[in-house]
């Protein structure tokens, strides 16, 4: 499922010839994922 989310959009950027965008948008999630999950372990690590 994860892997869906990640990579269904890029992957149809892709194909239609728009890499700039593509890895642009791959960036963006996989970087907004990250913060969310730091900020989780964050908080967990502040319990």
């Amino acid at each position: 499922m994860l892997a869906f989310l990640f990579f269904y959009q890029p992957a149809q950027l892709l194909a239609d010839g728009r890499r700039k965008e593509a890895a642009a948008y791959l960036v963006k999630t996989l970087a907004a994922f990250g913060l969310m999950t730091a900020l989780v372990l964050a908080l967990a690590a502040a319990q």
